[in-house]
């Protein structure tokens, strides 16, 4: 029953928060809207998501309440690209009762922050669901190497964006198609990933640095710190899973 199934759903998301919920729904207006996409289909549009609010100072952070049913995006893609599109200091909640790629979710949240007086400039939120697209699909394509960590892939993501938002500071004008390569290579080496991904790969993250450092974004310091959050976030997460592989080493090297 697909009301039944969209009350569960909606159950998942306010689990915590029954109190002053404001809840509204997505349709094709709204995916043209923020990520600029013509002719959408809603019917595919089943996830759901909860934005609450937080203190100056919080960060991005996204939680996937239904792990096994969002199967391509991760809540360090989400929030990442959140943060391009101008999303600040919030708590994003995602959940589906069935099996969905989860490309479209921001949408949810983009209307969710507007509807609650926030304004969102449409060029940030379509090259957001750009970053989106080309980080799940550098994953995705790396999905079956075991040197591949997509936590490295959001860190560097991270890097490129601190970096492009420096070199526009300190010499007045945008980084020219020889630094955005540059510094894309630089955070890729940074992070291991340069002799792991392709060139092709390589290419789409170029791609999209161009794009990035074209938006308002790269002259926003509310991105930057948030920026600086969501990197706190990752280092301590890859801080764990390096514990752990040193920890499953030893136990191997013991046996």
């Amino acid at each position: 029953d697909l009301h039944l199934s969209i009350r569960r759903q909606r159950q998942m998301c306010i689990r915590d928060s029954t109190n002053n919920v404001y809840e509204t729904s997505v349709d094709a207006n709204d995916l043209y809207n923020y990520l600029g996409i013509a002719g959408g289909d809603t019917s595919s549009l089943i996830s759901s998501v909860m934005v609450q609010k937080q203190d100056s100072g919080t960060g991005v952070k996204v939680k996937i309440i239904t792990q096994s049913n969002i199967t391509k995006i991760t809540s360090n893609q989400y929030a990442n690209a959140a943060i391009t599109a101008g999303v600040s200091d919030v708590e994003i909640d995602v959940a589906s009762v069935s099996k969905v790629t989860g490309e479209s979710a921001l949408t949810g949240v983009y209307k969710a922050l507007e509807a609650n007086g926030e304004t969102l400039d449409p060029d940030r939120t379509q090259v957001a669901q750009d970053e989106l697209e080309t980080t799940n699909e550098i994953a995705q394509n790396n999905a079956y190497d075991s040197n591949f960590d997509s936590a490295r892939l959001d860190q560097a993501l991270v890097e490129i964006k601190q970096e492009l938002a420096q070199i526009k500071q300190n010499q007045g004008s945008a980084a020219t198609t020889e630094q955005v390569e540059q510094v894309v290579q630089d955070a890729l080496k940074k992070f291991n990933l340069s002799d792991i991904i392709s060139q092709d790969d390589i290419d789409k993250l170029i791609a999209f640095a161009k794009k990035y450092q074209n938006t308002s974004a790269i002259d926003s310091q509310e991105v930057l710190n948030q920026l600086n959050k969501l990197s706190g976030s990752l280092k301590n997460q890859l801080s764990g899973l390096s514990v752990s592989y040193t920890h499953l080493r030893a136990h191997e090297t013991l046996s």
